[in-house]
């Protein structure tokens, strides 16, 4: 039951991602703003859509996310599935959070296209998507509009997705950081 629920679940992936791509790609032909504000901070996001136990495993990770892009020098605006914003926003995290209905970014095209032209209007200096299990038609398609100069990944495997959409999307990262296939705790693997 569990394999026949996976399988399903992949193909409705699959059958969406060619109008989620379509919406993306409207979104990407969107001209950026000539303007440049004057910025204080870098502007980083960190995309976990996943749900809420692989976030609480990723929590200890942030704290090292924060070392890396120390706050007096970068602005951190963490996209999270929204069902776990009631939990992420009671965390004394000091970041940014924006959250997203992943039922609805997959299959309302009107929702998808407003919650992608806010990410690419914010103008994002880095976009960091460490999900292991990456998902084409979610994290990498906010890391491909997100229009940011540094992309950076996980390399990945192929659970969430087929090969062609890994080969494509692997095109849309800066960097992809080496995984391993052992299974490893998500703590481990970030």
């Amino acid at each position: 039951m569990i394999l026949f629920d996976r399988i399903k679940s992949l193909a409705r992936l699959v059958l969406f991602a060619p109008v989620c791509e379509l919406v993306d790609a409207g979104v990407i032909m969107l001209p950026q703003s000539k303007v440049k504000k004057k910025k204080v901070k870098k502007k980083l996001l960190l995309v976990r859509l996943d749900s809420i136990g692989d976030f609480i495993l990723f929590l200890d990770t942030f704290k090292e996310y924060k070392k890396l892009y120390p706050v007096n020098e970068w602005e951190i605006t963490l996209l999270g599935n929204q069902a776990w914003a009631e939990l992420a926003e009671k965390l004394p995290y000091s970041c940014r959070n924006r959250f997203l209905n992943r039922k609805k970014f997959l299959s309302n095209p009107l929702y998808r296209y407003r919650i992608l032209k806010r990410i690419r209007e914010e103008r994002f200096d880095a976009v960091i998507q460490p999900t292991f299990s990456r998902e084409f038609v979610f994290g990498d398609a906010v890391v491909r509009v997100s229009g940011a100069v540094e992309r950076i990944g996980s390399s990945g495997g192929l659970n969430n997705m087929i090969v062609w959409q890994k080969k494509r999307s692997d095109k849309w990262y800066t960097r992809l950081i080496p995984a391993s296939n052992k299974p490893l705790t998500e703590l481990e693997r970030n």
